[in-house]
């Protein structure tokens, strides 16, 4: 009998790797199942977190609107209202200008106002005079006048002031008062010399 020939198999052996592959290819398979799911859940939350955030983007633009519609009406009052103030105002009876009058009418001859401040309570001026004579019959004319409840002199400074181009000194007196006003009578006289 002949020799058996021995059996040599020139082809390579293919040998499997065991069982490494599926392992790798199940989870390969569960990430991306996994993956669709997760953008699956993703995407129904924000498209509900987009609903809602439309829906209050619509509420606050409608809230805006409005807003700046009473924002308009409240700038067409203010300027009615500030129109309405001019008016009154423009319409009312300045008290104080006779006032003035009268302080400028009782002054005597070389002198003049140098401060006035009205208040309702009291009304403060200061004034120069080129005597003390003149501070003296100016403080007893207001004392007389109907119109003055109160006066009071306050203080008299003599002021020294120096002419530098004429080398000359000019030398005057000012008077503060302090004057309680009959506001009543005030008010009739203001009305009649309108």
């Amino acid at each position: 009998m002949p020799e058996r020939l021995p059996d040599i198999n020139l082809l390579p052996t293919y040998e499997r790797r065991g069982e490494g592959a599926p392992i790798v290819f199940y989870l390969f398979f569960f990430i991306t199942i996994a993956s669709f799911i997760l953008i699956g859940v993703f995407y129904f939350i924000y498209k509900n977190n987009l609903e809602t955030a439309e829906t209050e983007y619509d509420t606050l633009q409608a809230e805006e609107e409005s807003l700046e519609a009473e924002l308009a009406s409240l700038d067409i009052a203010e300027g009615e209202s500030h129109r309405s103030a001019v008016e009154f105002v423009e319409n009312q009876i300045y008290e104080t200008s006779e006032l003035i009058t009268r302080l400028d009418d009782l002054l005597p001859r070389d002198s003049y106002l140098n401060h006035y401040t009205y208040r309702t309570d009291e009304t403060s001026i200061s004034a120069h005079f080129d005597s003390l004579e003149t501070v003296a019959a100016y403080t007893t004319e207001l004392n007389e006048d109907e119109l003055f409840l109160d006066v009071k002199l306050l203080n008299i400074n003599n002021v020294r002031q120096s002419d530098d181009e004429e080398d000359s000194e000019t030398e005057y007196y000012e008077g503060d008062y302090d004057i309680q006003v009959n506001r009543q009578l005030l008010k009739k006289e203001s009305k009649n010399d309108e």
